[in-house]
Order: C-alpha cells, then structure tokens, then sequence
C-alpha cells in the first residue's frame, strides 16, 4: 500500500513539475519576444528621427469610397502595392503640416512629398499578385481623421486619383519622427496573444487592453483566466497576456477554436506619457482611448463613416460590393452604452461553385463615445447569380 502511494506521490510531483517548467519556459519566450518586439520599435524610431508624439495604426494605405462592379482588380491590386503613374509626382518637400487633436489644439510636423509617399505605398515586387497595377493619375494634399497611438488624429494625407474608378487612395504625407512605422514580424504562433486596443485611465497608468481570448465568465466551455503583464522601454510599452485555462481530468482543454471579445487591467510601472503601447505578436503598435486624447462624441457622419470602414476590413478575403447605408439613430448597447444605431447593407460575392452574389444586412451599434462597432444582428437576404466574370477572391 506504501509504495502505491508512493507511486503516486512521485507522478503527482513530477507531473506538477512538468507544469511548472512548462509555465516558466513560456514566461521566459513571451520575455523574449517582448524584448525583441521594444528593439524593433527603437531601431525604427531612431531610423526616423526621434520619439514621435504619435504613430499612425494599422494600414497606412487606404482607399476612400467602394470598388465598383466592373473594377474588380481594385483590392488585390492595392494589397499588393501596385500602383504605377505616368506623371512627374512632386518630389519638393512641402512647408510643414499640422495634425489637429480632438481637443482643437494642433502640432506642427514635417511633411513629405507626393513622390515619397507614392514610392511608400508601392511595392518593388507585385508580381505574386497576378493583378494589373492601378494607374494613379493626380494627387493632392489634404487632411482625412486617421487612427493613430494617441487616438483618432486629423493628419495630413496625400490622396491619388486611380484610372477608371471614383476610388481615391490615401497615404500619410508625414515625414521625420511621426513617419515612424515598423513592418509586421514574422509570426511567432499562436501561444503569443495579440491585442488590438488600449485604454488608458486618467492617472496614466492603469491600462485595459482588449484582445480575443478564451471563453470567459457566463460564455459556457471551460473558463479561461488571463495575468496580465508590461514590459517597457522609454519609447513604448509591450503588454503580455498569461493564459491560464481551466483543466479537465489531468489534461489542459485545447486550444479555444473560436476566440471572444475579451479585456484585461494592467499596471504600468511609470506614466504612459505619450509612448506607443504595442501588442506582442508581430510588434504593431495599438489604437489607443485616453481621456486627454480622446475622441470625443463621434457624430452621425463619422459613426457612418466607421460602420462602412467596418464592413470593409471585415471581409479582406472576400469581394463586397454596393456598400449602403441607413439614417443614424441613437440607441444603447444591452450593457447601456449610447450608441448610434445602423442598419448597413451589402452584396458579397460567393465563391466558385456557387458563384452568387449575397446580399447581406447587419445591424450596427458605432459606440459614440468610443467608435467601437458591434454587430448584433444579421440578416441574409435574396442569393443572385455573380455577374459574368466577376472574381471572387481579394477585392
């Protein structure tokens, strides 16, 4: 009887053990991979000049308007990066610029020309793309409201004129410090938990950072908990998520298939003062909501403008066409948050060997303090037959 419980005190403990080295050897890769993350953002901020008060957040290359039916080599062209033009673009530097806050006060920056953003945008190499280049045919400088580390921040953009369809192009026409981007790193795999937004409270240092997860409390499944941790530098911040999921028997689960909306507190050890919070998984800097820096009571045309930007990146694999869109009205979320209410509807091509066109009508809620979009409901309505020679695909 004493050597059975022996037996089992010594597989016990050294199946304890096992899960111990386990967690400390993901502690020490997630420490890696934040340090590696803070190198590449200080080499790219060194490289462009100095700490900038901002950096822009994801694309940098964006489109204003919807592709046409007929123009179905838009979006796979602008993935790639192909773009050609027969013009001589400007390459003078233009006088400085300014980018103005939520709050009306402005900041100078420097800007670049409508040839350095042209040759920014444009890929050397697009022939994976199998794609005929868009031909930009004029540009101009303006301003357009852009996500940026310190929120949404009217910059100044260079917008091009692309042949053969309404659709202008955008690009930051910033130069120096606020230039500052870094490119995506190689994926380290899943085991590194991305986020995608930040807020930080008003003695600027308590974050809450959203990021998809695990089920969590009253979603049903085995409940995933999550420890959260940031690993600075003068120049940003790397929040680190520790997953700790429930186990069954003496198994963990598998990994969650499906990933929910899910938040965390952190603690920083200083003030954010103005440094990029970055997430840890391909080292991209992260939207931010501040009460400094926030931006503000969003009004019915902006939260218009958010749901048609929403319908767009959620489909990037896939062709949507005839974007349309109802009045704004105000509402709440069932948790109470004052929302605009929009009733959006768009037509989406269906692959091979359907090959139909999908009208589809979604209910949004544009958060009007946040700009946040959810979608609450969706509504499939009547399949047609995809146009003769439409792609389906990247669009």
């Amino acid at each position: 009887m004493r050597g059975c419980l022996a037996t089992i005190g010594f597989v016990f403990a050294a199946f304890v053990g096992i899960v111990l080295f386990a967690s400390g050897f993901t502690w020490v890769r997630l420490h890696l991979q934040a340090g590696a993350v803070l190198d590449r953002w200080t080499a790219a901020i060194e490289a462009a000049g100095g700490q900038p008060s901002f950096a822009v957040v994801g694309e940098r290359t964006r489109q204003l308007g919807d592709w046409e039916l007929t123009f179905d080599n838009g979006k796979p062209a602008l993935m790639a990066g192909a773009f050609v033009t027969p013009l001589n673009l400007p390459a003078d530097t233009p006088p400085d610029g300014t980018v103005r806050w939520p709050d009306g006060s402005t900041e100078p920056v420097r800007l670049a020309s409508a040839l350095s953003a042209f040759n920014e945008m444009r890929s050397v190499d697009y022939s994976r793309c199998q794609c005929e280049p868009l031909r930009v045919t004029a540009a101009r400088l303006t301003t357009r409201a852009t996500e940026t580390t310190r929120g949404l921040v009217d910059i100044p953009v260079w917008e091009f004129t692309v042949e053969g369809t309404a659709v202008r192009v955008t690009h930051p026409a910033l130069a120096g410090a606020s230039a500052v981007s870094v490119p995506s790193a190689p994926d380290p795999g899943s085991w590194v938990i991305s986020i995608d937004q930040a807020t930080i409270g008003a003695d600027d240092r308590h974050l809450v950072v959203r990021f998809g997860g695990g089920p969590g409390p009253g979603e049903g499944g085995c409940l995933y908990e999550y420890a959260t941790e940031a690993v600075e530098s003068r120049s940003a911040v790397v929040v680190l998520l520790h997953e700790h999921p429930c186990w069954w028997g003496n198994l963990p689960p598998p990994r969650a298939a499906v990933a929910y909306g899910r938040t965390a507190d952190v603690r920083l050890a200083s003030p954010l003062n103005g440094r990029a919070v970055l997430e840890p998984r391909f080292g991209q800097p992260v939207r931010l909501i501040a009460p400094d820096y926030s931006m503000g009571p969003v009004d019915a045309d902006r939260a218009l403008t958010v749901a048609r930007e929403h319908v767009s990146s959620s489909h990037p694999s896939t062709t949507v066409l005839n974007v349309r869109a109802g009045t704004p009205a105000r509402g709440a979320t069932r948790d109470g948050r004052a929302s605009w209410v929009i009733e959006m509807a768009y037509d989406m091509v269906v692959p091979p060997p359907a090959a139909q066109v999908l009208t589809s009508r979604e209910l949004y809620y544009v958060d009007i303090e946040t700009a946040e979009v959810r979608v609450v409901q969706v509504f499939f309505g009547e399949r047609t037959p995809a146009p003769s020679g439409t792609e389906t695909g990247q669009h």
